[in-house]
């Protein structure tokens, strides 16, 4: 069909067009003799296929018809010629020589043919506003609160912004890593100096009550065998700081929930309005994961019988404030995501016992390294609470009204004298485990350096004799009005703007030298937190284990004074870290981190969940020949730790065939004979669709990690050897004894363990744990330098599958590509999967490896079957080592040979 013929169309002509047909006469030349002519010769007439055809064509074609039959086909033929060149804006649908120079901003420069179609479009564009309006200070402020609609940000995000990479993690936007190499720099400063780390996104619960019903209430979700509770002697005078793990109400050992500090109120009573209520009145501070506060929200309202009910958008001191301050901030309000239930009250029938959201009024920051001590001296310089002007007295703020109790300026020099001695520390880890300091400092913003300055402790003011510090650790020294909700607001609300400060500095006389504001400068009220590091390591040959590693302090600061103590603290020559900093920290102090080590939580579980599909979605977008076959390497679960199915396997393989389910054959080498089995074990693995039943298994409530402190320690005591024979006799009785209960309590538990290389090797995450069978304990024995036994290569039975469709496309003469699904699936998307595929029993996984700096050999964190563990002990009875295991990474066929203990 034509265009012209379209176009006819579209104009509406409804006229009906009548065509005759004439025959096409067809005059052949004549070969083979001579051309007959004269006038009485008349030749034979032949019909064409031409003819034929017409002849069957209709006399009349009806227009309207014609055209509501092709509708369709005429409207999008008529839609493609109008858009010329495919530029969305008019302007580019003209030619070329026809534009002319701002022609989208003035319609009277366009032809006037197309002048009408541009016309509606006059007057829609908004322009956006200038830079200089869009950076003014109120502007800026309101576009910031708009982005904080999803995700949270901390009062150093626009720092961090700045010079780290930045992820979105529950429900804040947090510092993932700095943006230069930072690995080594960030281990020299925890060994050597200070290294800095923003945990504001911690969330806090605040408990107030009688003490009595308090504890008995929160006796439910936790237990002694754990380690501390919520009654801990240390902790209920309000000096120390205490740390447990709850789980849900009364379900220990299973459906933990996560590990949690807590810490008593050592001012008695809390407020002056309280006095008539008794000393039984306390107040306490449950700090937890981001992850976990809902869970945590939940179950302590379950177990005290807290209703929940909204609490007014304004207290008391912030209704002070002018009208125009009222209505920005209410204007503010709703754009900012609440997810921590920071305007939710939970109380009682009787008002006694009530619960309420801190997180967002307190900010946490981390130090850790030797030099804390000194950097955190420097910072927090102690304020003058006398008044200086005595008409101050007419009008007191909140620390002339406080500290005019003569018990609390008493405690404010026993601070003082406090902090002034922990100059003679050269360790935080020398100070008492996890002791409370309160006190009240100056504006950070008038005490810091002019310039970048690397703070380090006084050679002349460390001592050796530290029997004081313990006989000085008094209640006075642990009181902090940061405790009363009326003192923090008006902290903050009374803080003077950095513009403010900036104008008083450059009035200054003297350039650099600090400003005196009399009572015009901010008192702030902050509490330090003892951190003790590492208390105790298990045996290591060849490593000296490093006590006080990873001590430092926690500094609590009130809600709006995050970057003035942020920018003191870094212009001390601190080193800034983020969370994949944290994560390395852990890891060199061989300790457990939450979420990624707590498999049997919610928390973990998730997190397990979310890398493992970030990690099959990343390597299914790379190309088969550039990535590893894991059905070679005969690995089930690269990207994640099936622990439901470890503990299930061996728990099945202990009740029929005493522990060992192999249902392949191993030769003298330890190599599989049995392909077969291989190729289905393989193919049940990878190919199959999951069931509903399997789905159900696929469930943290299979398995939990053993907490027990007593059996963890006896379990220590086990694996590490004596040399003296006459002790080892003695402890092969209580040897069998934890053994037996481990086996007849704990069978479906996981049991923290620690890995050591003792040759070569640094193993990775998601690495399997396999137990050495008696050739490799006697090569090792033999040889120190043997560096373990091979993984035969498995076969794929895919690739096999794809070899036989080419020689059958090759016998038929087809050539053709033979294409196969190598997709990866989620290991909860598998079924019948197994985790005994190789030739060594998997007794554990996993959560994190590599080489550690501080050791300087590999190593890693990860969890084994109790079950699997007793029957690696039992194996190892007379042997002179320590229990030794097999290690192999998901992408190599090289056992490795590993020492084992216990993290208690």
């Amino acid at each position: 069909m034509s265009l012209a013929y379209c176009a006819y169309l579209q104009n509406g002509c409804a006229h009906v067009i009548t065509c005759s047909v004439w025959p096409i006469k067809m005059n052949p030349p004549q070969f083979g003799g001579k051309r007959k002519t004269g006038p009485d010769y008349q030749r034979p007439y032949k019909k064409s296929k031409v003819e034929d055809v017409l002849s069957a064509a209709p006399r009349e074609v009806d227009i309207v018809r014609y055209a509501e039959s092709h509708a369709k086909e005429i409207q999008v033929l008529s839609s493609k010629v109008d858009i010329v060149g495919g530029g969305k804006n008019i302007a580019q649908k003209i030619p070329p020589h026809m534009r002319r120079r701002a022609m989208s901003h003035n319609v009277k420069r366009l032809p006037k043919s197309i002048r009408a179609q541009a016309a509606h479009l006059t007057g829609t564009k908004v322009k956006k506003p200038s830079r200089y309006h869009r950076r003014r200070p109120k502007n800026l402020l309101a576009e910031y609160t708009r982005r904080q609609r999803k995700h949270i940000w901390l009062e150093t995000h626009i720092w961090h912004a700045k010079r780290f990479h930045m992820v979105d993690k529950w429900g804040y936007r947090l510092p993932w890593k700095p943006t230069m190499k930072s690995e080594r720099a960030c281990y020299r400063a925890t060994s050597k100096h200070c290294l800095l780390q923003d945990l504001s996104f911690m969330s806090c619960i605040e408990i107030e009550g009688p003490q009595d019903e308090i504890i008995q209430g929160l006796t439910h979700v936790t237990t002694p065998d754990i380690g501390q509770t919520f009654a801990a002697v240390s902790c209920l005078a309000g000096t120390r700081e205490g740390n447990t793990i709850m789980y849900q109400c009364d379900k220990y050992p299973w459906q933990a929930i996560g590990p949690v500090s807590f810490m008593w109120n050592s001012c008695q009573p809390i407020s002056d309005e309280c006095q008539d209520k008794g000393t039984n009145q306390r107040q306490l501070w449950i700090w937890c994961h981001p992850s976990m506060f809902d869970q945590i929200w939940k179950e302590i309202s379950s177990c005290l019988n807290l209703k929940e009910s909204k609490l007014s958008k304004k207290s008391d001191s912030e209704k002070l404030n002018t009208d125009t301050k009222k209505d920005n901030e209410e204007k503010d309000e709703p754009f900012i995501c609440d997810k921590y239930k920071s305007n939710v009250l939970a109380e009682d029938g009787e008002n006694q016992v009530k619960m309420k959201s801190l997180t967002g009024s307190l900010l946490r920051f981390r130090l850790t390294g030797p030099q804390s001590t000194a950097v955190l001296v420097d910072t927090l310089q102690q304020a003058n609470i006398v008044p200086v002007n005595v008409s101050a007295k007419d009008n007191p703020s909140w620390w002339n009204s406080y500290y005019g109790n003569p018990k609390h300026s008493i405690g404010h020099v026993t601070q003082r004298e406090f902090m002034e001695s922990m100059e003679a520390c050269q360790s935080p880890a020398e100070l008492p485990p996890h002791c409370i300091i309160a006190m009240t400092t100056r504006d950070p913003r008038l005490t810091r350096p002019v310039q970048k300055t690397k703070v380090v402790a006084s050679e002349d003011k460390i001592s050796e004799d530290l029997s004081s510090f313990k006989e000085k650790l008094t209640i006075d020294i642990s009181t902090s009005p940061l405790w009363i909700e009326n003192i923090r607001n008006e902290v903050s609300n009374t803080k003077l703007p950095d513009f403010r400060i900036h104008e008083l500095k450059s009035q200054n006389l003297v350039p650099g030298f600090p400003l005196e504001l009399g009572d015009e400068e901010s008192r702030i009220p902050v509490i330090v937190i003892q951190r003790p590091g590492v208390t105790s390591l298990p045996n290591t040959k060849g490593h000296a284990p490093n006590l006080g590693r990873g001590s430092g302090f926690d500094l609590l600061v009130p809600k709006g004074w995050g970057m003035a103590f942020w920018i003191a603290l870094v212009f001390r020559g601190t080193r800034c870290a983020g969370l994949r900093e944290q994560e390395c920290n852990a890891y060199e102090e061989k300790s457990l981190y939450f979420p990624n080590d707590f498999p049997d939580t919610l928390a973990g579980d998730q997190y397990q969940q979310d890398l493992e599909k970030e990690k099959v979605e990343k390597y299914n977008k790379i190309p088969a020949s550039k990535k590893p076959n894991f059905t070679k390497y005969g690995i089930v679960s690269p990207f994640s730790c099936p622990w439901d199915l470890l503990v299930k396997e061996w728990k099945k393989g202990k009740d029929g065939n005493g522990g060992s389910d192999h249902s392949k054959t191993n030769d003298d080498t330890g190599n599989v004979n049995n392909k077969d089995v291989n190729k289905i074990d393989m193919k049940g693995a990878f190919d199959q669709t999951t069931s509903q039943s399997d789905k159900e298994c696929r469930n943290i409530e299979k398995f939990y990690v053993l907490r027990n402190v007593k059996l963890l320690r006896k379990l220590q005591n086990i694996c590490h050897v004596s040399k003296n024979r006459s002790s080892q006799k003695g402890k092969l009785d209580v040897k069998n004894e934890v053994l037996n209960i481990l086996e007849k309590d704990h069978g479906d538990s996981l049991v923290p363990v620690r890995l050591d290389m003792i040759q070569k090797g640094s193993p990775v995450q998601f690495a399997t744990i396999c137990v050495p069978n008696k050739e490799d304990i006697e090569l090792l024995n033999k040889n120190n330098n043997y560096g373990g036994p091979m993984e035969p290569l498995h076969v794929d039975p895919v690739l096999v599958e794809k070899k036989d469709l080419k020689k059958q496309l090759k016998q038929k003469g087809l050539k053709q590509k033979v294409k196969v699904d190598r997709t990866l699936k989620l290991t909860s998307e598998k079924d019948e999967m197994t985790v005994r595929t190789g030739c060594r029993d998997v007794i554990g996984y996993l959560n994190s490896g590599g080489y550690s700096l501080g050791t300087g050999n590999g190593g890693g964190v990860g969890f084994v079957s109790t079950l699997a563990l007793i029957t690696l002990l039992r194996n190892s009875e007379g042997s002179e080592n320590e229990p030794v295991v097999l290690v192999r990474g998901n992408t190599s066929l090289q056992y490795r040979v590993a020492r084992l203990s216990i993290i208690a």
